[in-house]
């Protein structure tokens, strides 16, 4: 007993898995069962929300920095050495959860959260740490008014290593190049909301030290120590410089701009306690209580705050200056790009790695680091669920998802530089497009914005979710457990496309893209999309014909999932007839698979049918397909190579390696090691999903993709003379 507590409260520092705190939360706010179809915290919003990225033109400086980002992994290689690489590389940068719009932040928060959740969303902040300091802010009243970003824009292995003067001065030293690209998006952070931005907090050592460094660098004297809770943090020096020419004269010099600082979360799991983290946060809200009292109408709350006060403990002043609930709030959906599967930021964190070139997503009823191996690339068998229906296996049994398959190598432009066809020969796999390579060389507008902000309009991103209980029809038709939601629902133009592809499901990659069809299905369905000219126009739209994964499900089940209805007269089959009638102009329809095909039956719609990928004469019906749309026709060899998703059809932040050489999603099926020992039902299938980075990706050394520029060996240069 003694062992398994010690356990739960490790788990529970590390990960958020409290189930009290769910269940608190649970009896007080709102689930919206009865609105769509799974249900979801009404602090989330509605799945309809999304963030669009750097999309619009008021938010274009933050696509400019991210797109400037420095070589973080060779800078670390330079200043660090060793054998183990300090940053997690191969996921990816994530920069920022919260608003790029212009006056849209009130609080600023910077710490070191970026871990295997952060990587699978592209959005900082949203683990157990990012629920729980989501907690705090509802707590201060503030929902939405807020933006979030990482000491390191990298995830790191291992912790800060503040013995490490090497370290220290890489992460903090103002020659260091990753604190000088830091110092800018800190100060863009002022310049975007110089009318909202009232209050900066510190989450850990690292956020602390970070915001401390750069109020007193921009104020010119060290008026800011990076202790518990930044006490002693004046900010009116900062203020003074921003209203500066030096500053760009974005403030008036008047404004009121409060820094505190809170532990890390996680700190409980490394000897902290949670009496400790409990008065920390306590006195921290007191402390913007008092400020908010001396300055009226300093930080006003939010609009939800009419709604969820009472659920939060209170008028807003009073329990501020009460005693502090350490507890998780779900990060709002539109934090998010659109169609995020909903364990993402749900409640604590939600997954884990497995190596560094795999992790590994659980559903609600899953655990975290569940110990045994759970494949795809072996055949079910016979394999029954608990309600009997019987399971085809999904995924080939020689199907290797470390090796590129041969029809993709086409899409490798340099395998030994890691560059894909598209790519900037500055440019690393594991990136997004970039805006330019440097500060000081002209960027490239056009390169960087490709990617989906999402649905064209709010009516569409409704129409998009407005999905029937699937529960109700039959949940014995699909396998992804419902905490998962809805995923991958559509791919590509949804304004005025002139064809549009209702389309069966075809792998576990939309799980992880957000997008339909982007695994080795997609990429094979790719190749007619760019011979026929629909990618070069824009004038694809691709809808799932269900957003929940049943592969493996026999073809009557789903087809009869799709048409059937619910209590409220909904169907699959209606929702995809919303999203037609959201379109507004005429479209040619097409339907690929035979669950596409029934659905078009029951719409009375006429359609051209196109055959799966790799299924018999499927090039042939191609052809044929191409030349009753009227479209530029291919021929059969032109068919005969998968091609990579285009960036414009994946949400911001996608690294390139998504949406290429073939299938990167995988479903975990198999023994719980933990239920075994609870005495539960030991198989798990629909609980455990996974995404994999392809190989050619994983194996480039260091200086294979980039080398540091002249420029950067002498910024790094006098970073090792500092810590001389």
């Amino acid at each position: 007993m003694q062992t398994k507590s010690l356990l739960s409260l490790v788990l529970v520092a590390l990960f958020g898995f409290n189930a009290q705190a769910e269940i608190s939360s649970k009896s007080c706010f709102k689930y919206h069962k009865d609105v769509e179809s799974f249900e979801w915290d009404e602090r989330r919003g509605s799945p309809a929300d999304f963030d669009p990225g750097p999309a619009s033109e008021e938010s274009k400086s933050w696509l400019k920095l991210y797109g400037q980002l420095p070589n973080y992994r060779n800078i670390g290689d330079a200043i660090l050495g060793g054998s183990e690489e300090k940053f997690r590389w191969i996921m990816g940068p994530m920069w920022y959860r919260g608003r790029l719009g212009k006056n849209q932040v009130k609080i600023f928060v910077v710490g070191q959260e970026g871990a295997q959740d952060e990587n699978l969303t592209n959005r900082a902040f949203t683990g157990s740490t990012g629920t729980k300091t989501q907690n705090f802010l509802n707590h201060l009243g503030v929902y939405q008014s807020y933006l979030f970003m990482n000491t390191f824009v990298y995830t790191i292995n291992g912790q800060l290593d503040a013995e490490d003067p090497a370290f220290k001065e890489m992460e903090q030293g103002l020659t260091s190049p990753i604190v000088q690209y830091r110092h800018q998006l800190f100060d863009n952070v002022i310049k975007m909301n110089p009318e909202s931005v009232a209050l900066f907090i510190g989450v850990g050592a690292g956020g602390k030290a970070s915001l401390a460094t750069w109020i007193n660098t921009r104020s010119g004297a060290k008026v800011c120590s990076d202790n518990n809770d930044l006490g002693n943090c004046d900010t009116s020096k900062l203020v003074e410089y921003f209203a500066s020419a030096a500053g760009g004269r974005v403030l008036s010099g008047n404004e009121k701009i409060l820094a505190i600082g809170v532990p890390h979360p996680g700190s409980l799991a490394f000897g902290g306690t949670g009496d400790m983290l409990k008065s920390t946060f306590s006195r921290a809200a007191r402390r913007v209580a008092k400020f908010m009292e001396q300055n009226p109408g300093w930080l006003p709350a939010d609009p939800q705050e009419t709604s969820f006060a009472k659920c939060m403990g209170g008028e807003r002043v009073k329990r501020m200056n009460g005693d502090y609930e350490y507890d998780n709030s779900p990060v709002p959906f539109r934090d998010f790009s659109f169609n995020t599967n909903w364990r993402m930021g749900s409640q604590g964190t939600a997954s884990n790695r497995m190596g560094s070139q795999r992790i590994q997503i659980f559903s609600s009823q899953g655990r975290y680091g569940n110990i045994v191996p759970l494949r795809t690339d072996i055949p079910l068998g016979p394999y029954k669920t608990n309600s009997g229906r019987s399971l085809v296996n999904d995924t080939p049994p020689e199907y290797d998802y470390y090796k590129v398959p041969s029809e993709a190598y086409a899409q490798l432009k340099d395998e030994d530089k890691g560059l894909l066809w598209g790519m900037k020969d500055i440019e690393v796999p594991y990136e997004p497009p970039r805006w330019a390579p440097y500060g000081y060389q002209v960027g490239d507008y056009d390169h960087a914005s490709q990617f989906d902000p999402g649905p064209s309009s709010a009516a569409m991103a409704k129409a998009l979710t407005a999905w029937p209980d699937f529960q109700e029809i039959d949940a014995s038709a699909y396998i992804s457990h419902e905490s998962f939601g809805f995923a991958g629902s559509y791919r590509g133009n949804t304004e005025n496309p002139k064809v549009v592809i209702i389309a069966d499901q075809m792998g576990h990659t939309d799980m992880f893209s957000t997008r339909a069809l982007t695994g080795e299905g997609g990429q094979w369905l790719q190749a007619f999309l760019d011979k026929t000219g629909l990618t070069e126009d824009n004038a694809y739209l691709i809808v799932r014909a269900l957003p929940v994964d049943t592969l493996g499900v026999s073809t009557k089940a789903a087809i009869q999932l799709a048409i059937s209805k619910d209590s409220q007269g909904k169907s699959a089959a209606k929702t995809i007839a919303g999203v037609l009638k959201q379109i507004g102009n005429p479209v040619k329809l097409v339907t690929l698979g035979p669950v596409a095909d029934a659905i078009a039956k029951d719409l009375g719609v006429d359609a051209v049918s196109m055959k799966l990928p790799k299924t018999s004469g499927y090039k042939a019906n191609w052809v044929a397909a191409a030349k009753a749309l009227q479209l530029n026709v291919p021929s059969e060899s032109d068919l005969d190579a998968m091609y990579l998703i285009p960036r414009k059809d994946l949400p911001y932040s996608t690294r390139w390696w998504m949406g290429s050489t073939g299938e990167l999603g995988q479903r975990g099926y198999g023994e719980s090691a933990y239920n075994k020992q609870e005495g539960k039902d030991p198989n798990y299938l629909g609980h455990y999903y996974r995404v994999v980075a392809p190989s050619w990706v994983t194996k480039l050394k260091r200086e294979d993709p980039r080398e540091l520029t002249d420029v950067e060996k002498g910024q790094v240069k006098e970073v090792l003379e500092a810590v001389k």
